[in-house]
């Protein structure tokens, strides 16, 4: 907690900067960022997962929601952390906000993710992935519902069919904004 305030007095002078243009209400997007930290805990050997989740558009940049959060199960490589936290980010926060705009606009809202795993974009991409497929039961993550949040299946109808709205990206590690949700606050005094 003492980190944590000395951390806050010490950032007194930043803050949260958004933008929104009215012209770009058509083009409303949800973006979102997930990284993870393997092992990145120090007393549990637990990884650190986070997301941010903005609502975005050409000229608009409203960050919604971020967290920071150690996983629920010891990961048991990197690809295991950073499926828990595109989970959490795509289920806990971009799917609900992207329904809560669709609601407000009449439209579907696409949601955008940004992942810099390798492994985890293709197994998200496959819908399936035998070194992972554990993770149902340990971690409680399903890369298939992940598949079809983000890339759609051919054979469903109607308003479960998001495959030509939705997206997963394959963001470049040094240019993955989520990375600061998976380290430590630094001590600023």
């Amino acid at each position: 907690l003492l980190r944590l305030f000395e951390y806050l007095f010490a950032t007194v002078t930043l803050g949260l900067v958004l933008h929104g243009q009215e012209e770009d209400i058509p083009y409303l997007l949800v973006d979102m960022a997930v990284d993870s930290d393997h092992g990145g805990e120090i007393d549990t050997a637990k990884s650190t997962g986070g997301y941010d989740t903005v609502v975005a558009a050409p000229r608009t940049w409203i960050p919604i929601e971020w967290q920071s959060k150690n996983g629920t199960a010891t990961a048991r490589n990197t690809a295991d952390a950073e499926m828990q936290a595109l989970d959490n980010g795509t289920f806990r926060s971009a799917v609900p906000l992207a329904y809560l705009l669709e609601q407000a606009l009449w439209r579907p809202v696409p949601i955008v993710g940004r992942e810099d795993n390798a492994a985890d974009f293709l197994a998200v991409q496959r819908g399936y992935s035998k070194k992972l497929a554990y993770m149902a039961k340990h971690a409680r993550v399903s890369i298939s519902a992940l598949h079809e949040c983000h890339f759609g299946d051919p054979d469903m109808v109607g308003e479960m069919k998001r495959h030509d709205v939705n997206l997963l990206m394959k963001e470049d590690t040094s240019r993955q904004r989520a990375d600061i949700y998976t380290r430590p606050l630094g001590i600023h005094k």
